[in-house]
């Protein structure tokens, strides 16, 4: 690879420039579109993703569809979502976050903005697969967006700011939807949530135009474990397997909530359908919460102590321990508000550990980044496939979740295991 100029004009500017106006640059520069367009791009693809969900039963009831053929339009947008997590590295990689963030943005919001003209199943399940394959590179543009725009040591925390952008989604997304198909029907929603996106998509392009990177340092330790490497010498390192491994297990726990949360709280614990949606956000807020102070926390870790192992591996040893041990409580526990508690410290406990993970994906990834997130990405999603699934069976299987609810507590287990496996430099790099 060619190390005497740089593919990237915004680079060159910033390594050229005064190293006042540097500092200025990144601090106008790049919070500005980082605040006021990363994170609502986030938001606004949480909101979209959750939108059909809200709707569902009026969809279902509208069209006639039965359950199963219902649950497959649901299920669908995972299916290429995952499926389209590596190439949209390797994409993000080659042509740059600026454009492949903006063309996903475009490709999700037509995707939504269709589905009100949609005639029957397979055009439904069509712009469902199409909504989920073009929000795959959100994920990975704004990981390589945050690695170019802010120094080692301010980047734990924006990656927990626009992560929690996604999570906070939910709850918003509920409240609007529900509100404005409630008075003029779920078609003129799903065109404002459209039109909303090419908007967006307009800002992006015009407001990350002159954002200036900031300098990085000539000196300094070595590489991140997965530099510039083929593919196939990518998956031969430690660390891409390790990270794959630790996300597949976190996801366990979170894909209880991303599935089976409302619908255990109406059959087990016998509330009301309405109360289910007010019971169910509380728990996604404080991931919200636990996501946006974890990050602040690991940065403040970092720039004390400046070691990355000290920052990263902690805080995701309590995060796991809080996630499956809480969850695994839940079907003993009588009193509602236990209950909620208990969930909103599982989910506090998921938070902590995306912050570590979205992070150290930055330590470690190096010119890979991109490719490395995508990777991590797609064997979370299969995990989000796969253990609603399981969880299921064991239900159908023993007659009630006790069993169901100790599968997350198992992996929670490995994912601790697969904590000390992951290859981190003992101290910060300088860049």
């Amino acid at each position: 690879m060619n190390t005497t100029a740089s593919p990237n004009p915004m680079q060159d500017t910033a390594a050229n420039a005064p190293a006042g106006d540097r500092r200025a640059g990144q601090r106008i520069g790049a919070w500005m579109p980082f605040l006021a367009i990363l994170v609502p791009i986030n938001l606004i693809l949480s909101v979209d993703r959750n939108a059909f969900v809200i709707v569902a039963s009026q969809i279902q009831s509208e069209f006639g569809f039965s359950l199963t053929r219902m649950s497959y339009v649901l299920a669908s947008i995972s299916w290429t979502y995952a499926a389209f997590q590596l190439p949209s590295g390797w994409l993000v990689q080659r042509f740059g976050f600026r454009r492949l963030m903006a063309v996903a943005l475009v490709g999700w919001s037509i995707a939504i903005g269709f589905m009100p003209l949609a005639t029957g199943f397979w055009s439904l399940l069509l712009l469902r697969l199409l909504l989920g394959a073009a929000q795959a590179p959100d994920w990975p543009s704004s990981i390589a967006a945050i690695r170019a725009w802010f120094p080692l040591a301010q980047r734990s925390r924006c990656t927990a700011i626009a992560l929690s952008g996604q999570y906070i989604g939910p709850v918003i997304g509920s409240i609007v939807t529900g509100s404005v198909t409630y008075r003029y029907g779920w078609r003129v929603c799903f065109y404002a949530y459209a039109v909303l996106g090419i908007a967006l998509a307009l800002m992006w392009i015009a407001g990350t135009r002159s954002v200036a990177a900031p300098a990085v340092a000539p000196a300094g330790p070595p590489k991140a474990t997965t530099g510039t490497t083929s593919f196939p010498a990518f998956l031969k390192l430690p660390n891409t397997w390790a990270m794959a491994a630790l996300y597949f297990c976190l996801i366990c726990t979170q894909s209880f909530f991303l599935s089976w949360l409302p619908t255990y709280l109406v059959q087990e614990k016998g509330v009301t359908l309405s109360a289910s949606g007010w019971y169910t956000a509380i728990p996604w807020l404080t991931l919200y919460v636990s996501v946006t102070l974890a990050g602040f926390v690991a940065d403040h870790v970092l720039t004390r102590t400046g070691s990355l192992k000290l920052a990263r591996l902690p805080a995701a040893v309590v995060g796991f321990c809080l996630g499956g041990v809480s969850l695994s409580l839940v079907p003993w526990l009588s009193s509602m508000a236990a209950v909620i508690a208990t969930l909103c410290l599982s989910l506090a406990g998921v938070g902590i550990v995306q912050s570590m993970v979205w992070s150290t994906v930055q330590d470690i990834g190096g010119d890979r980044t991109p490719v490395l997130v995508g990777w991590t990405a797609f064997w979370g999603n299969f995990s989000a496939g796969l253990f609603p699934i399981v969880m299921a069976y064991l239900v159908k299987w023993s007659g009630g979740w006790q069993y169901a609810l100790l599968v997350p507590l198992v992996f929670s287990a490995i994912g601790i295991g697969l904590v000390f496996c992951l290859r981190l430099p003992r101290h910060a790099p300088t860049g």
